[in-house]
């Protein structure tokens, strides 16, 4: 079989660019992949600013896609912003090529209300509600980590996003203080959907009430992000420094360093506000890949069918504070429980490779493109 990726500049994002992998390297067991970008060509700053209207294109630079692109079995591709170039392009393929399957991947469904947080998203909103009514002439099937049966009067595949488990180190913590003290940890490019406010709050509550505590909390943030510097101010406002720390984006050896010390992973805690219900994040796999006990505020789809997992809890979504004595309950329930932390991390490493290593959650694709049902 025959067929080609379109990342649609994917390859700029860190996490998205290793992901692109993983999938290319999958559907290669069942084809010869071919890796076709399609990305944004400037052309001038007054035409750039004329494409936000629903008549005028997007300058995405199609040429190459037209040129390499033959005889395909099927095309995979991210979704991208529905213009007018790219129902020509689709219709072109299902013009020339009648029998390819074109697969889109839409990794966050219901995406409108993300998309208008940002000004650009309400640039583009009325192209791409144009537009996008016209993809079902085309696109066989939309690849989606939600329940959504149809997007866009397309079936779906429904299943989620996965990682390669074996390239993720477990958490090695025999050198750990053993402190009486619980480290939280956030590896994210911070984003309001985060609402890691509401554990900062948390925190200064937790402290308040129980300044003589022998229980210390602490809250450890990796990453970068356009939320950071707000998070930093509320960490001064509330007298937090010795409590809270802040690394930056690290990777490799010095996160998994960072690793090493933590208790419990935090997912997100605001995606309502996204209009999201179901988190299918690529950091949740990393966390169980990494052996850590996840707390998150909306349902993750990894734990879907597993009834009372010990090692998740979900707190309600809402704009409450989190509450730090519920943390220490789950933290006694995890650790606490006669075996030895190497074994809890081992049991949670497991559901990870059990559930979202990649050869996992792209089987439902390759079924697809193999039996086309």
């Amino acid at each position: 079989m025959k067929s080609y990726y379109i990342p649609f500049g994917g390859r700029s994002i860190v996490s998205i660019d290793k992901k692109i992998d993983m999938q290319i390297k999958e559907l290669s067991k069942v084809a010869v992949v071919e890796e076709v970008d399609v990305k944004i060509c400037s052309k001038g700053i007054v035409r750039d600013a004329l494409s936000v209207l629903p008549f005028v294109d997007v300058p995405w630079n199609y040429q190459g896609a037209y040129e390499k692109i033959i005889d395909p079995d099927f095309i995979f591709m991210r979704r991208t912003g529905a213009d007018r170039q790219l129902i020509k392009f689709l219709k072109y393929i299902k013009t020339n090529y009648p029998r390819c399957k074109i697969i889109m991947e839409i990794a966050t469904y219901p995406y409108l209300k993300e998309s208008l947080q940002r000004i650009e998203g309400w640039m583009f909103l009325f192209k791409e509600l144009y537009n996008i009514g016209k993809l079902k002439k085309y696109i066989d099937r939309v690849v989606t980590y939600s329940d959504d049966v149809e997007i866009f009067s397309v079936p779906t595949i429904r299943t989620m996003n996965g990682i390669k488990v074996d390239l993720v180190e477990q958490i090695c913590d025999e050198k750990r203080k053993n402190d009486n003290t619980i480290r939280l940890l956030a590896v994210a490019v911070l984003q309001k959907g985060h609402g890691y406010e509401k554990c900062i709050k948390g925190l200064a509550e937790y402290y308040r009430k129980n300044c003589n505590s022998d229980r210390r909390i602490e809250f450890h943030i990796v990453g970068d992000g356009e939320r950071l510097p707000f998070l930093k101010k509320m960490v001064v406002r509330y007298g937090l420094e010795e409590k809270i720390f802040f690394y930056g984006r690290k990777t490799g050896i010095e996160l998994d360093r960072i690793y090493n010390n933590m208790d419990i992973a935090l997912g997100s805690f605001a995606t309502y506000r996204q209009g999201i219900a179901k988190s299918s994040a690529l950091k949740i796999r990393e966390y169980l890949a990494k052996g850590l006990p996840i707390i998150s505020g909306c349902r993750e789809d990894v734990f879907d069918n597993m009834i009372d997992c010990p090692y998740y809890l979900q707190i309600p979504s809402e704009d409450a504070l989190i509450n730090m004595e519920t943390v220490l309950t789950f933290y006694d329930q995890v650790y606490n429980c006669g075996v030895t932390r190497q074994a809890v991390h081992k049991e949670i490493r497991a559901i990870a490779k059990k559930k979202v290593d990649i050869s996992v959650t792209m089987q439902p694709i390759i079924d697809y493109i193999m039996k086309g049902n």
